[in-house]
């Protein structure tokens, strides 16, 4: 073949294929566009997420980046978790945490960033409520790879370049807190952890419904009077906000959260 034919077809082959990943990104990044679009409306609580996730595999499917890939995973573990949040039984929030527990250890296939740690650990989280926290700490040694991927958070980037301590308003100082504080003392619970990290997450972003009430929940738990009566009067402050208003940047979470926050203040009593 002459050589100058081979030189110009092998361009021609890597210009069609850098076209064709090209093409293959676009449509999935328009995918994701459209899954995130379908996201913002999880409050009406119908098929949103649902058609989000379907948009989504597909996503998957077209894509060619790990940049990409990586998104589409935390996305569809971020879907996972809202619909596990919102399920009343039992085996279907253990499938549904458990499903955004894969997601975003599939997402860690493609990048380091902190959101695939903290979405893997959040997923546990609830997974191993679900599950039965015992049940789970012992036979699937849930509390491990929930500390692992919380370390692989905070030490992380976010996607955006910030520090993966403050995502999701200090999320990773919440997940670490909750769960010092809920594990049992014999696999290493520590009501001094707890408050160490929810005091982080609380003074990092006091307008995150769960940074004020586990921190509150925490102080009242094993407190003395003087922290029994400080968490009280967090949340008591706290109910008095309006939580259409409160952190409109995730309004939807806001609202169910306040739900907590006041089965937690009427479970300390007057």
């Amino acid at each position: 073949m002459n050589k100058l034919l081979a030189l110009g077809l092998s361009a021609l082959i890597a210009t069609t294929a850098s076209l064709t990943v090209r093409a293959d990104d676009e449509t999935a990044t328009n995918l994701l566009t459209e899954a995130k679009g379908l996201y913002e409306k999880r409050a009406a609580l119908g098929d949103e997420v649902d058609t989000a996730l379907t948009k989504l595999d597909a996503a998957l499917d077209a894509a060619d980046s790990d940049e990409i890939k990586f998104d589409v995973n935390v996305m569809k573990s971020r879907c996972f978790y809202w619909k596990g949040a919102h399920k009343t039984d039992e085996e279907s929030r253990v499938t549904l945490y458990w499903n955004g527990v894969e997601a975003a250890q599939e997402a860690a296939n493609y990048g380091e960033w902190a959101e695939a740690g903290y979405y893997e650990a959040i997923n546990l989280g609830r997974w191993a409520e679900a599950y039965g926290i015992v049940r789970a700490i012992v036979f699937k040694k849930a509390h491990r790879k929930m500390m692992n991927a919380l370390d692989r958070a905070i030490a992380a980037k976010t996607r955006d370049g910030a520090a993966g301590e403050t995502l999701d308003g200090f999320g990773p100082h919440r997940a670490y807190g909750r769960l010092w504080h809920k594990l049992p003392g014999i696999y290493g619970g520590s009501r001094t952890k707890a408050l160490e990290d929810l005091e982080a997450s609380y003074k990092g972003a006091p307008n995150f419904v769960l940074n004020v009430t586990y921190y509150a929940d925490a102080l009242f738990d094993g407190g003395s009077s003087e922290q029994k009566a400080q968490a009280k009067s967090m949340l008591d402050e706290l109910l008095k906000q309006d939580p259409q208003t409160f952190n409109t940047s995730r309004t939807p979470e806001t609202i169910d959260e306040f739900k907590i926050a006041a089965d937690t203040r009427q479970s300390m009593g007057n």
